[in-house]
């Protein structure tokens, strides 16, 4: 799949930024939203251009994938997979607590472009399913690290899980990918045993 994920594994997690997070979040919230009317403006007008072209502009490519991978950073962080503050910009950032590539393709499908919204019903109905499941995890793992300052595993790898699967349903329906998204949940994230071995990759990369 051209949309390749990983996380680290924060060994601990600070208790009263976990507590505030909700609180603390606002200003990334609010300039995601800022963003987000170029963004949206950029996938209409991108929507007809590979509808007519097949092709995607390398520069409007670039500028969604900053913003996707600006969005998906304090997601992360909202949902408390991981505990690095976000950066401002989606530029690739070897040091920080996510790793998000999307690689672009040359030539696009136009009839796959043009009926992406009736393509997307099944995968929409997937995603608010496993939105209510994420939850679910998200809650059991916010009080495990108010009481122990640690997310564990087994809150952790279905959150991730799910986290995976929704930036790749997103991305399917924002055009950025054209391949229909894994289901398997192995095939969804890469999660690192700790944060210098992530490091060490994301560097590579």
């Amino acid at each position: 799949f051209p949309l390749q994920i990983q996380l680290p594994n924060p060994e601990r997690q600070n208790r009263a930024i976990t507590f505030f997070k909700w609180l603390l979040f606002i200003p990334w919230y609010i300039w995601q939203q800022v963003w987000g009317i170029a963004f949206q403006i950029l996938i209409v007008l991108a929507w007809f251009i590979l509808l007519f072209t097949a092709k995607l502009p390398k520069e409007f490519f670039s500028f969604a994938v900053s913003y996707y991978r600006y969005s998906a950073r304090i997601e992360a962080w909202l949902v408390n997979l991981t505990a690095a503050w976000p950066p401002w910009h989606g530029r690739p950032v070897a040091e920080y607590g996510l790793i998000l590539n999307i690689d672009r393709k040359e030539h696009y499908n136009r009839w796959k472009t043009g009926f992406r919204l009736i393509l997307m019903i099944p995968l929409l109905a997937l995603m608010y399913g496993l939105m209510f499941y994420g939850f679910f995890f998200w809650f059991l793992g916010f009080w495990a690290i108010l009481f122990t300052g640690k997310l564990p595993h087994w809150c952790r790898k279905p959150l991730a899980d799910v986290f995976a699967m929704n930036l790749r349903i997103n991305a399917y329906a924002l055009l950025l990918v054209e391949e229909w998204p894994p289901f398997k949940a192995e095939d969804q994230i890469g999660v690192l045993p700790d944060e210098q071995s992530f490091v060490e990759t994301a560097k590579e990369l």
